[in-house]
This record gives structure tokens, sequence and C-alpha cells, in this order.
């Protein structure tokens, strides 16, 4: 009965300021549970459940070290990973797990945002919100795998290559090391997003595409100084994390320029329409996702619930 009361839908109907108040504690109780249930499963769930005898003693392989398992592979024997201190390797287990968390728990954290916001999108807002979600999962797994597969290891190998030319063992704290991978992974993932964050701010009307073609140099300067500051590490990295998002954003640009002809292909016909028509839609009002007519002063349609402000 508990669970079925957590997890069912408020009623839309005359919320008032302290109801959305609920609806926002309600929202913010599923997404802590995910990420809880996430959080306990890169812990605690071992990689192979058919171990028995690991699953008796406590000594088996969770996910988490799976992954740093993986992780460390990426030097490939060229760097030599020390612990550092006695609770190192206890601070990067809890770290990496909750990194990991987060990342497997977004899909509901998204999913709980949208539920939350949802009522107050109009049809046309509703798909603009899709699309950018869309747009920004897609670039922000893209940039996941090219900062993993492509510029950490080629950022290791860079570093250890002078370790070679001055005749040193290139030796790393596991703290230094894996938030080294976790920086780029992360910074390289959040840059890959830009476009969709222009894009969408373009929709709004906040910006044009004139904003970026007319002061590109600037612009970029900028990009390319802020990825330095996110990721302290040598030219390879920056480099190979700055031209993927210039090419980015030079498509996001013909992206905008369609929004904005189909804007302005929209503002032509609306003033075109007839005086007449417009005058008949103003005085009889209707839901604008249902289109069930309504009161005069109505807040929520009685039909879907959906509010109208």
């Amino acid at each position: 009965m508990m669970v079925n009361t957590l997890f069912q839908p408020r009623p839309l109907e005359k919320m008032k300021f302290m109801d959305h108040i609920g609806e926002l504690k309600h929202r913010l109780k599923i997404v802590l549970i995910a990420y809880a249930a996430n959080l306990i499963f890169w812990l605690m769930v071992p990689v192979d459940i058919t171990d028995v005898n690991g699953l008796m003693t406590g000594m088996y392989q969770p996910f988490v070290s799976y992954v740093m398992d993986n992780a460390e592979s990426l030097a490939a024997g060229k760097i030599t990973i020390i612990a550092g201190s006695l609770t190192s390797p206890l601070e990067i287990y809890f770290y990496a797990s909750a990194i990991l968390a987060f990342l497997t728990a977004s899909p509901a954290i998204a999913y709980e945002f949208y539920k939350f916001v949802d009522p107050a999108l109009l049809p046309n807002e509703r798909s603009v919100v899709y699309e950018f979600l869309g747009a920004f999962v897609g670039l922000l797994a893209a940039g996941a795998l090219m900062g993993y597969f492509i510029l950490a290891p080629a950022t290791i190998r860079f570093m250890s290559y002078f370790g070679i030319v001055v005749n040193a063992q290139a030796i790393i704290t596991a703290a230094d090391y894996y938030g080294m991978i976790f920086l780029i992974v992360g910074a390289t993932a959040l840059a890959f997003t830009t476009p969709a964050f222009f894009v969408l701010l373009i929709r709004f009307g906040v910006i044009s595409t004139s904003t970026l073609t007319k002061n590109r140099l600037m612009v970029y300067g900028i990009l390319y100084i802020a990825i330095v500051i996110l990721t302290p590490e040598p030219l390879v990295a920056h480099v190979g994390m700055f031209l993927p998002i210039v090419a980015l954003m030079e498509v996001s640009v013909i992206v905008g320029k369609r929004v904005e002809r189909n804007r302005m292909k929209a503002s032509t016909s609306s003033e075109n329409r007839p005086t007449g028509a417009v005058h008949v839609a103003s005085t009889v009002q209707h839901c604008y996702f249902c289109g069930t007519q309504l009161k005069s002063g109505s807040g929520f349609c009685p039909s879907c619930s959906r509010a109208q402000t």
C-alpha cells in the first residue's frame, strides 16, 4: 500500500503553491529512492552471482570494481598505479560508485523532472522538451564514449611517453589516476551537450545564430579556455575535446538557422490571418492540450486536468 501511494501521481486540479511544493517533494523522494537503489547496485551487487563461495565469504567482485578494472586497463601497463594512502582505495570505491549511480539513475531523474513541469507545458513546448532531451542524452553519451575510449587512453600515452624519454617509471596514485579518468570522461560528456543548449536558446528566441557566426573567434576562444580549466591535462585532451565540439557547434548553427526560418514563416502567416478569426478565438477559451471549452478564468481543464497558465 505504501509503495502504491508513493508512486501514484497526484491530481492536478486546484493545485495551490503548497500543493506544488508537495508534488516536488514527491518527485524528489522517487529520485532519491532511484539513486539509492543504483548506488547499492554498484556497491554491493556481484558481477558473478553464481559465485556461491564469494557470496558466502563476501570476497566477490562488485560491479564498480569491474568498471574500475576496465579503467585501469586503459593504461595498458605503461604506468604504475599505487594506493597512496591506507584509506584511498575505500574513498575511490565510494566515489566511483556515487558517480556511476548518478549516471545510471539519470533516466529516472530526467523523467521525474519532466513529469513535474509537464502540466505547465503547451503542446509545442512539449515537443521542444522532447527534442532537447533526446539531443542532450545522445550528445552526453557520445561525449562520454569518446572521452573514455579515445581521449583518456591518448592522454595516458602522451604522459607516459615523456617517462620513456627521460628513462623514468611513471607512477601515479589511484586517486589521481581514476580522478583523471572520471574528469576527462565527465568534462567531455558535458562539453558535447553545448550544441543542444545552443539550439534550445535559439528555439526560445533568447539568442540567434548570428551570436555565434559574427563572434566565432571570441566564442571558440572562450570555449577553449573553459576546456583547459575543466580538464587541466595535456594538450592532447584539450585539442581532442575542442575540435569535435567546434564541429558540433557548426552543425547546430545549421539547425538553428532552420529554426529561425520556420519561426519567421509562422510569424508571417499569423500577421496575414484575418482579424475576425482572431476576435472569435479570443472570445472563447479552449484547453491548450485537448481543446475542451473552458469556463472564464478557469486555471485547469476539467477534461485532462492540465494547467492553462
